[in-house]
């Protein structure tokens, strides 16, 4: 016992978070660690009951065998242990190492000129007119939001309020992004800036010239297929030409494995940053995959070659998890892990025969979007919450999402239980409002139970997403499952719930 409790001390922190991701588990929360105890108490009994299924299926992706015969609960002890140790050691990052600098850290003359093609995109009420020819980004401090870790790079700067994600200037008037970030009845509303960075360690550019502001007035086109992994792109046609910032120079050619690469955009709704030291890891038909520094926000992003420093792809999809909680606040993962594919990208090429031709008198071209494929959300509530629940169901099929709410779906004669069963089996994502009165509701726990029965199963890729609405004491097997938190403040909440459903 004692050699082998010495060779466990001996793992990297890295060894262990790794595994414990392999295994499917969250970092839990310090209210999981309140029963002390070895084992043997009820408490404890019960809680490990519970929650014993979810962890046995996960343990067998276990990338280390040396540690397969180490219970999970052993695992997260030995973590918390050596996360005392990142005080000291200072060390973490995202792909071995964290690359992500500042517009002002930046000393390659071609960087510097692809970091001004890159902009944030966010929607209009994100934006204060001062009415002085100058518009500010709403913001708050990024360590407070996401109670980081005091080590954690960048928790005292700036994030966007409200939703924001990359885009980047491929002609005097039109911007690239993601295609799943984009939808017809929210265009209007959005806002291209160019300009959010910081200008040195400690000054954010958070107002910004009106001039440096534009609109969206048309989809060019726009490429979304969520379910087969296919492209995943959008243009979009600005109410003028932009002056002052770099057009991006496109590549042709293919995209090669291994081929050094570097991207930049606004993970998390930071100020701008630049991450290279990645390298692309297989190329499929319409996507390449890449070991680069992302984050939500980062969506949209431009993919440069580092050697031609021309664009190869479009930032489309990530690894869902951003964080993972120390006992002192959170802080990034460190990938790789047995599951992390790394980064999707859309290849440049799937859109740059769009650019050329008069695309002025092109009408709105929604390329291959499937709607039937878009995802389809179930929520589940307290009708005492209703008032909330309205509000996110406005926002989610603003944002073109399929919304199945009772009092929408369930009409005057209809069988509850069924339509209800109907709902579930049919969504893609069972978003569980918690609050005082859903902790308490029986119907709310028999929705829960329904949904998660199915997702034990073997044939569906049904996700549980918990919305938290209020501070109250989770059920214990969402304890370690990242959740959505509208507590503090409703837009953060609904920005890190519509990441998730990208």
């Amino acid at each position: 016992m004692a050699s082998r409790r010495t060779a466990q001390f001996e793992l990297s922190i890295e060894d262990l978070d790794r595994e414990l991701i392999a295994r499917g588990a969250q970092i839990p929360r310090e209210e999981l660690f309140k029963f002390k105890d070895r084992g043997g108490t009820p408490a404890r009994d019960d809680v490990m009951s519970r929650i014993k299924g979810l962890y046995e299926a996960a343990s067998s992706l276990s990338p280390n065998p040396t540690l397969a015969s180490i219970d999970i609960w052993e695992l997260v002890r030995l973590l918390l242990h050596k996360s005392r140790q990142l005080e000291e050691n200072r060390k973490r990052g995202i792909w071995y190492e964290d690359h992500r600098m500042d517009f002002n850290g930046i000393k390659d003359e071609r960087v510097k000129k692809n970091l001004n093609c890159v902009a944030a995109i966010m929607l209009k009420d994100n934006l204060i007119d001062e009415k002085n020819g100058f518009s500010t980004i709403k913001v708050k401090n990024y360590g407070d939001v996401f109670n980081l870790s005091e080590i954690e790079s960048f928790r005292d700067q700036p994030i966007s309020s409200g939703r924001l994600w990359s885009g980047f200037l491929v002609k005097k008037d039109i911007i690239a992004t993601a295609g799943h970030c984009v939808r017809e009845s929210t265009m209007k509303d959005l806002r291209i800036v160019f300009g959010y960075k910081m200008l040195d360690p400690y000054t954010p550019v958070i107002q910004v010239s009106n001039e440096n502001v534009y609109n969206c007035v048309k989809i060019i086109s726009l490429v979304y297929t969520p379910k087969n992994n296919g492209a995943d792109w959008a243009l979009l046609q600005l109410d003028r030409e932009v002056q002052g910032q770099e057009v991006a120079e496109l590549s042709k050619d293919d995209v090669a494995p291994l081929q050094p690469v570097y991207v930049i955009g606004h993970p998390v709704g930071l100020p701008l940053k630049y991450a290279a030291g990645a390298r692309v890891r297989s190329v499929e038909d319409s996507l390449f995959l890449a070991d680069q520094d992302l984050y939500m926000g980062n969506s949209g992003s431009p993919v440069f070659n580092s050697d031609t420093h021309e664009v190869i792809g479009i930032v489309v999809r990530d690894d869902t998890r951003d964080f993972r909680w120390t006992g002192k606040g959170w802080v990034s993962i460190i990938y790789p892990n047995s599951l992390s594919r790394g980064s999707q990208c859309t290849k440049a090429s799937e859109f740059i025969d769009f650019l050329n031709g008069d695309y002025r008198d092109i009408e709105i071209m929604p390329g291959v979007v499937d709607t039937q494929k878009l995802p389809q959300i179930f929520i589940s509530y307290s009708h005492k919450d209703r008032e909330f629940v309205n509000q996110l169901t406005m926002d989610l099929e603003k944002a073109g999402m399929s919304v199945w709410v009772d009092e929408k779906k369930i009409k005057v004669g209809d069988p509850i239980s069924q339509k209800v069963e109907e709902g579930i089996t049919g969504c893609d994502y069972f978003c569980l409002v918690i609050s005082g009165h859903s902790v308490k509701s029986k119907w709310v726990d028999r929705e829960y139970r329904t949904a998660l029965n199915r997702q034990l199963s073997s044939n569906t890729t049904l996700k549980i997403l918990p919305l938290i609405i209020e501070n109250v004491e989770l059920p214990p097997l969402l304890e370690d499952i990242r959740y959505a938190n509208f507590s503090m403040d409703y837009n953060i909440g609904l920005n890190e719930l519509l990441d998730a459903l990208k």
